[in-house]
């Protein structure tokens, strides 16, 4: 049931990063269990998510939110 969720959202999904704010981790659509796991067990880090803007000649990243697991 999760994998035929992602699947039907995958398109959207595509082009989102999440960013650790207080240190290295990097997480694209595909690792976004693998931010809330960091999250979780890290209780003082939080999440920037970035959705980037994909057209035919350039790509953009704009800063959408921040997150935190609580």
């Amino acid at each position: 049931k999760r994998f035929c969720i992602f699947k039907k959202h995958s398109g959207t999904l595509r082009g989102i990063t999440l960013v650790c704010l207080k240190c290295d981790f990097l997480a694209d659509s595909s690792g976004l269990d693998r931010m809330a796991k960091h999250l979780s067990q890290r209780k003082t880090h939080t999440c920037q998510v970035i959705i980037e803007n994909v057209s035919e000649s350039t790509s953009t990243s704009e800063p959408i939110s921040g997150c935190s697991l609580k």
